[in-house]
């Protein structure tokens, strides 16, 4: 089962929507995410790191809580990007999916 996340890029201050699935690899989740913006990057922003990209170079999750004893960021990973994206599933749109461009060497 798909499930819509917020998605936000570091950097430009836009939100989109993104369709994750806990079968996905990182790499999936990576190319996605940045299919999902890519038209919506300024040309100015992409050149900054250095041209044409084929995914992101890493998600997070900003999790949406008081809770002192609930972490506030994870960083998806191969080895937990299911269990990120079951828990985005459960609580149901009030966390917010972040990703970074990779900069070119």
């Amino acid at each position: 089962m798909s499930v819509p996340v917020a998605l936000k890029l570091v950097g430009p201050q836009k939100t989109d929507i993104v369709l994750l699935s806990d079968d996905m690899d990182l790499q999936t989740v990576l190319q996605t995410t940045y299919e999902a913006i890519r038209e919506q990057i300024p040309p100015a922003f992409i050149e900054q790191f250095g041209g044409d990209m084929e995914h992101l170079e890493s998600v997070y999750v900003e999790w949406a809580t008081s809770d002192q004893n609930f972490p506030r960021r994870t960083d998806v990973t191969e080895s937990n990007v299911a269990a990120v994206i079951k828990l985005l599933e459960v609580r149901r749109g009030v966390d917010v999916l972040r990703g970074t461009l990779r900069r070119s060497e």
